[in-house]
């Protein structure tokens, strides 16, 4: 009961935090240009930002969905090992999609900003110029952050991977690897493509699982019942004689 209450309270704040990040994140999209957002990021450089940077955006290589799988293998729990399997193949076909056949021209900073004298590069740091939208690491850090988020169901550990996940999608902006639209639409893929997942695995588990016993339960006059598995519930209007036949 306690786990069920946890998994619907964690469910409830995880909607209400993502729609605020969005529709912050894509307001600001209508209020200025990308190539600004862009600059003014890049234009505010230091050595501590060029070394941090250079580091973090790795945190949203395809290498972290790895590790994040050890951890949840390491919980024995086949239903979120299910779920981030699901979400990380999800993510990385749409973005792939994406990039590949939709915008496979649409240019990077670097080729978009070539005459611009007020970009600044980091050493080491291989620049690209081509299929920019959307940032795959910024999609693969929003994964890590919305399915972890999911796992240990603590708020204060929800609102600091989000933190990661926008240090990442910084990274991707400071780097001259992405524009600002690039890491939003990146988070979005993302982010859906976990609870998209998060909501087929349920059913699946739903009716083809011994556990779904312990989902069942009838309200006090058995007139209706509810599946749940964590925050899934499905709700019907069969009566309790109807249920009994079966």
């Amino acid at each position: 009961m306690l786990n069920t209450l946890s998994n619907a309270r964690i469910l409830t704040f995880l909607v209400r935090l993502y729609i605020i990040f969005f529709v912050v994140s894509l307001s600001i999209l209508f209020l200025i240009n990308k190539g600004d957002i862009l600059i003014i990021i890049n234009g505010n450089h230091d050595p501590y930002q060029d070394f941090i940077f250079r580091f973090t955006t790795h945190l949203g290589d395809g290498l972290i969905l790895l590790f994040v799988l050890g951890i949840t293998l390491l919980l024995k729990n086949r239903f979120y090992v299910f779920t981030l399997i699901s979400s990380s193949i999800l993510h990385g076909v749409v973005i792939l999609i994406l990039k590949r056949t939709f915008f496979p021209d649409a240019p990077r900073p670097i080729a978009y900003l070539k005459d611009s004298l007020a970009l600044h590069f980091i050493e080491e740091v291989e620049v690209h110029s081509a299929r920019s939208f959307p940032s795959g690491h910024t999609a693969t850090a929003f994964v890590v952050a919305v399915f972890l988020s999911f796992l240990f169901r603590k708020q204060s550990i929800a609102l600091l991977l989000l933190s990661f996940a926008i240090i990442v999608g910084y990274s991707r902006i400071y780097l001259l690897q992405h524009f600002y639209l690039d890491t939003v639409f990146g988070a979005l893929v993302g982010t859906l493509s976990v609870f998209i997942s998060y909501t087929i695995v349920s059913i699946f588990y739903l009716k083809n699982t011994s556990h779904f016993k312990y989902f069942k339960a009838f309200t006090k006059h058995g007139r209706s019942f509810k599946y749940s598995n964590n925050w899934l519930q499905i709700l019907s209007t069969k009566n309790e004689d109807k249920m009994r036949e079966k």
